[in-house]
């Protein structure tokens, strides 16, 4: 780590550093303490068998379910990617008064209690 102080924040000093080391322990320790349940569970109802895992090593299973299941959803996250982008520059910002009209008027025409509406 740098002694050097940044422009953001000053460096830890040597309490700090060694809070930070303890609490680095502690969450390790506290996911280690998470993944040994989370395995016990799994071994104790037989899901880490061979055979469960049988279906994964088989080719047909990658060619015909995996590999398009992946892809569908690389290709869906994509989409939603470049949709936010568009939506969200264009049409958001250059819409935003009247979204916010559109969002008084709805919530002060339904039947929500007065704490919720705007």
């Amino acid at each position: 780590m740098s002694n050097r102080a940044t422009v953001l924040y000053d460096a830890p000093g040597p309490r700090a550093r060694n809070l930070y080391r303890f609490a680095s322990l502690v969450v390790a320790a506290l996911m280690v303490a998470i993944g040994y349940v989370i395995y016990r569970a799994l071994d104790e109802k037989g899901q880490l068998t061979a055979a469960k895992w049988d279906p994964f090593l088989e080719s047909t299973s990658w060619t015909t379910y995996l590999i398009p299941g992946i892809r569908g959803t690389l290709i869906a996250a994509a989409m939603s990617i470049v949709f936010a982008l568009i939506l969200g520059s264009a049409w958001v910002s250059a819409d935003s008064p009247s979204t916010t009209s559109f969002g008084r008027f709805a919530a002060s025409s339904s039947n929500c209690s007065e704490q919720y509406r705007f």
